[in-house]
């Protein structure tokens, strides 16, 4: 019965339900929009580290080698193996790997070359066959089951602009490889990507060939990715990481030891400072605790207006309480309108700038050449994604704006007093 007269009151009331649901609507849209834009930002970014499994990427920053056939990928100095032993023994660390980042030129294109450890195909790598992201996942297949000596796995569209498939030979450095994977990503480019994979111990050699700077120095990489464990102390690991670099390649651990994570990126890759991401979010609340103080002050002026239907009401034996279910009834039934309408809309707005966002990864991350045979997607074009989480707690904001106005009109519903109201007819 409640739930019948409180609907046909939404619906008689016309302008004063529109007023109560347009201002739930407006607050409730503003402020998903902005959560789910800052959504969007941080899953976007965190895409390329989830697609090879790691957390962190550590890097050394150094001045370029001298130009040579075979030349590390720009301003990745050399980090020595030891590290990636020590970083996976520290409190937080689940797993490590190394990569060897290098350009071989091969005339008129320079092939961007990954150097792996063959047993880190099974760990966090940009070609680990354990990750596994809906539909953003790595397959790859070997034609043979050890990955040794002068072979290769290829990036799939590398492999399609040249024609080559499993079996075939390609040169690099005036080594021969022969194929024996394609691995084929998604348009979601990942930390380390590379259009030629080839084992760590080939390349060192045709590295230290090139550069006699390199040949003391023993075996090293110059990309570490990191996966943390769960409820691992970002900021603790990250100091530790930075001091065992830097002691280990002498170089500063502020200026040159650089760590990359998703969250470090998102002000360069996105153009929205975290700061300027504080302000949505403050915006997005004092526009929300605004639009709560209008609705409980019109709850309160709408039960003023039906002074003489509650006075009726009262003197035909409703209780204050039966009195107080039904407004209560009729907020909760504006809230969850203007709540529903506020997700819709603010989700259609928020998938409107999805549509059409890209965002550029920092270089370090994926350290092409200028003359790439496929260039990387460099660029994100991500899916908007709906969360279930955010819908719910913009449902419970508008419910609850809009039963505290409720609470208050009803209890200066239970001050009248039915004689005084009848008075008024």
């Amino acid at each position: 019965m409640i739930l019948t007269y409180a609907w046909r009151e939404v619906v008689r009331r016309k302008t004063r339900t529109t007023l109560m649901v347009m201002s739930i609507f407006f607050a409730i849209a503003l402020f998903v929009s902005v959560l789910a834009v800052l959504n969007f930002f941080k899953e976007a970014v965190s895409l390329p580290f989830k697609t090879a499994g790691a957390d962190m990427v550590v890097e050394t920053f150094v001045e370029p080698g001298p130009w040579k056939k075979v030349r590390l990928a720009r301003h990745l100095g050399a980090i020595p193996v030891s590290v990636v032993d020590e970083i996976r023994k520290l409190p937080g660390v689940e797993d490590v790997s190394g990569l060897l980042l290098f350009w071989s030129w091969e005339a008129p294109r320079m092939i961007n070359i990954a150097a792996v450890d063959p047993n880190d195909l099974e760990r966090v790598s940009p070609v680990s066959t354990r990750t596994a992201l809906g539909r953003m996942f790595t397959r790859l297949e070997l034609a043979i089951p050890s990955f040794e000596g002068y072979s290769a796995i290829l990036d799939k569209r590398f492999a399609d602009i040249f024609g080559l498939k499993v079996g075939s030979q390609i040169e690099l450095a005036g080594r021969k490889f022969t194929v024996i994977g394609i691995v084929d990503y998604t348009s979601v480019p990942r930390v380390g990507q590379a259009e030629v994979f080839i084992p760590l111990n080939v390349a060192l050699e045709m590295v230290r060939e090139s550069h006699e700077y390199l040949r003391d120095k023993g075996d090293f990489v110059n990309m570490i990715l990191v996966k943390l464990g769960a409820g691992a102390d970002r900021k603790a690991v990250e100091g530790k990481i930075r001091q065992i670099v830097a002691n280990a390649t002498g170089l500063n651990p502020e200026k040159q030891v650089r760590i990359f994570t998703s969250e470090s990126i998102l002000p360069d890759t996105t153009g929205v400072s975290l700061l300027t991401q504080q302000m949505f979010k403050i915006i997005a609340i004092l526009m929300l605790i605004g639009i709560a103080l209008l609705v409980m002050k019109t709850s309160v002026v709408a039960v003023t207006e039906r002074t003489q239907e509650i006075g009726i009401m009262k003197a035909v034996g409703w209780r204050d309480s039966d009195i107080a279910k039904l407004i209560l009834t009729e907020s909760a039934i504006q809230g969850l309108i203007g709540g529903i309408l506020g997700c819709v809309v603010g989700y259609t707005i928020a998938y409107l700038y999805a549509a059409t966002a890209k965002f550029n990864l920092p270089h370090p991350l994926v350290p092409y050449s200028c003359l790439p045979a496929a260039a990387p997607p460099q660029t994100l074009s991500v899916a908007m994604k709906l969360s279930l989480e955010l819908i719910l707690l913009a449902l419970v904001i508008s419910l609850a704006m809009s039963l505290i106005g409720g609470y208050l009109a009803a209890k200066h519903a239970a001050t009248m007093h039915p004689a005084e109201a009848l008075r008024r007819l």
